[in-house]
Parts: structure tokens; sequence; C-alpha cells
């Protein structure tokens, strides 16, 4: 018998180390279009952000520009009655002053709903407006409104009425309820031409109001 014997130990070492380097870059590949897949998502995740904080933006640009020029108007008015109590107090009749410390309590009203749409504006941005439902008087809510701007209504020749009879109860958050119908309000008079009218009005539909 002849045998011929032949060290293949390097040659099993290379082909171990071989498969083992594939594994490690099949490995890696891998590893890589993971990385790449995570920071596609986050990149859109990004640009949506940039988006939103964009709009956001221009959403609190707009609503200050809004309010800016809706606070300079009320505070003409309280200034010019001001001045005009500073300066002709002497003369002034009972019934003209009587006029004129309804136009400034009416006008400070007016600043102060402003003041309350724009701190319930920043409320709703941080999420901190809290939802706290009561049974409400829509009757009362409506006409506390009304009233709050009958003098701006009355300086833009419209006529602004509330048809709603007692007792229209709902469940629901007082400062929403008040918030949403005072900007619908301030919107009306805000685009209703001079010489028209503006009714707010209740109408009971089943259960709902």
């Amino acid at each position: 018998s002849i045998g011929i014997l032949s060290d293949i130990t390097s040659r099993k070492k290379l082909e171990e180390d071989h498969r083992r380097y594939v594994e490690e870059i099949a490995l890696s590949r891998d590893m890589l279009e993971q990385h790449a897949y995570e920071m596609v998502e986050l990149n859109l995740k990004l640009e949506e952000s940039e988006e939103k904080l964009k709009e956001l933006n221009a959403n609190k640009d707009r609503f200050f520009s809004i309010i800016a020029h809706d606070l300079r108007s009320p505070f003409t008015t309280l200034i010019g009655y001001t001045e005009l109590l500073k300066d002709d107090f002497e003369d002034i009749s009972r019934d003209e002053l009587k006029e004129a410390i309804d136009t400034i309590h009416a006008t400070s009203r007016r600043i102060y709903n402003l003041l309350e749409n724009l701190l319930s504006w920043a409320r709703m941005q941080t999420g901190r407006m809290p939802f706290q439902p009561l049974k409400l008087d829509l009757f009362y809510i409506c006409n506390d409104i009304i009233n709050l701007f009958q003098e701006n209504a009355k300086l833009k020749g419209i006529n602004l009425s509330l048809e709603s009879e007692k007792n229209a109860f709902v469940f629901a958050d007082k400062n929403m309820v008040d918030t949403i119908i005072r900007n619908l309000i301030s919107n009306a008079l805000k685009f209703t031409p001079s010489g028209k009218s503006i009714v707010l009005s209740t109408k009971k539909l089943d259960k709902f109001i």
C-alpha cells in the first residue's frame, strides 16, 4: 500500500476565513440597508416637522397680525373718549357722560374679548386647553356675546341681533363654546357690509341645539 498525505489545514483556514468575511459583508450590507431606510424615514419626519413648523409660524404671524389690527381700533376709541372726558369734563352733560362711560365699558369688553381669544389660541397650541363640559344655557352665552359686540356693530352700521329662547340647554365646555361663537360673530362683523344684518339664532334638532 502506498499512502499520500497532504496537510490542508491552511486551505481550510482560508476557506473558513472567506466564509466568515462573506457573512460579515452580508451582515454589514443588511445593517447599511437598515440604516439607509431609517435615514430616509428620519428625513421624511424632519421634512414633515419642518412643514408643520412653517405652517404654525405662518398661523402665528397671521393671528398676531389680526390681533394687532383688531386691538388698534378699540384702543383708538378708548383714547378718544378718555381725552374727551379729560379735556371737556366741565362742559359734558350727564347724558353725554353716560354715553361715554357706556362706550368705554363696551370697548374694554372688546379688548378683553380679543385678549381671551389670544390666550385661548396659545393654550390650544400647547395642548393645555382643558375640556370641562357642563350643563349650559346657550341663550345667556349668546346674549352676552351679542352685547359684547353690539357697539362694534353700531359703529359699522350693522344690525346685530339674537333669536333664541331661554332654556336652550347643552352639555359642553363653556370656554370652548364661548370662544367659537365669539370668533364666528367677530368674523361675521368683519366681512358683513355696512347696512346689513347679522342674526345669531339657536334651533333645537332632536337631542341637539
